[in-house]
């Protein structure tokens, strides 16, 4: 596991350009909301619009916008760490690793990273927030859910298609986002279990050979 701690913290780095373009947003954001006339008090709603909370009801203009980057950044980020091994080691992971471990680990390494990261975002962003709205545990746990369904959901079809990785990216778009329109936690829940257990199962490095 120290080697996936390793190699997110890597792909962290290589990633530091769009997380600052993510963060700038946000401070864009707010300065859009600092401005507004004193009548239009900050709510809920606006709190909501910044943390790529899924829902389907009163999508902002601000609110698809910040959330399809941030749901852009999860997938990228979730395949260049997915894909470093393969890409860079792939006969050493095979000869080295147990599959089953390997893909394990991978597994939660993502779910790692989606934790941390939207713990540290949305933290920060509710410094600006906390003296205007009461803090919710799901401004938490339904972008947390979210993302890592999605996260999973990404590295499956990198595990399961044969297709350009380009239209596996395309593909993890489509899905992302028909998954924040159409959001159900219980059902989201029941997926990353389901999806957690065929990859466990059935991944197989030979996949990937050529």
């Amino acid at each position: 596991m120290n080697v996936q701690l390793k190699i997110l913290l890597y792909n962290l780095k290589k990633s530091y350009l769009w997380i600052i373009i993510l963060f700038l947003l946000m401070i864009l954001s707010l300065i859009f909301y600092s401005v507004r006339p004193l009548e239009l008090k900050l709510s809920s709603s606006d709190f909501i619009e910044l943390i790529s909370y899924p829902r389907s009801k009163n999508i902002s203009f601000v609110s698809l916008l910040v959330s399809i980057y941030q749901i852009g950044l999860t997938i990228y980020y979730i395949y260049i760490y997915y894909s470093y091994e393969l890409e860079n080691s792939f006969d050493n992971i095979v000869i080295r690793s147990n599959e089953k471990k390997w893909i394990f680990q991978k597994i939660v390494g993502s779910i790692i990273f989606i934790i941390l990261f939207r713990l540290i975002y949305t933290g920060l962003l509710y410094i600006y927030f906390y003296e205007k709205i009461p803090f919710e545990l799901n401004f938490l746990v339904m972008p947390i859910i979210y993302h890592i369904l999605i996260s999973l959901i990404i590295i499956t079809i990198l595990n399961y298609t044969k297709f350009d990785n380009g239209i596996k990216l395309l593909i993890s778009v489509i899905i992302s986002f028909f998954f924040f329109l159409k959001f159900n936690v219980l059902i989201s829940l029941f997926l990353i279990i389901i999806i957690i257990i065929f990859n466990c199962i059935f991944f197989r490095f030979k996949r990937y050979y050529n």
